[in-house]
């Protein structure tokens, strides 16, 4: 692939990532109805974790104890979500958790 195609790649994911940002601001939708506004609350969050969801089994390593560890560690994340934690305490706990256990469970604690 030439330089040349990379660089228009790159402007048209740009132009296509900046239509859906400002598409938005153009499409008015009534704020009475209940669905849509939950929809849109509910957007973001569907988008970081399909973005992030394969990631996180692998993302410490392929052994059975790492894929465990990342399954319980999202167990815990799920209810400090339900708990309506922000999202600081999400990751900083999170990140905590998972550094403590692994640590507890290689002797380094």
């Amino acid at each position: 692939m030439a330089n040349k195609d990379v660089y228009i790649l790159i402007v048209v994911v740009g132009i296509i990532t900046m239509l859906f940002r400002i598409l938005p601001v153009y499409i008015k939708v009534n704020d009475e109805n209940e669905y849509v506004e939950t929809f849109f609350e509910i957007l973001p969050i569907s988008i970081i974790s399909v973005l992030v969801f394969p990631e996180i089994f692998t993302a410490m390593g392929t052994s059975l104890f790492d894929i465990g560890l990342s399954i319980f560690a999202m167990f815990v994340v799920i209810i400090m979500t339900i708990k309506k934690l922000s999202l600081a305490h999400i990751a900083i706990g999170s990140v905590i958790l998972i550094l403590i256990l692994r640590g507890m469970y290689f002797g380094i604690f």
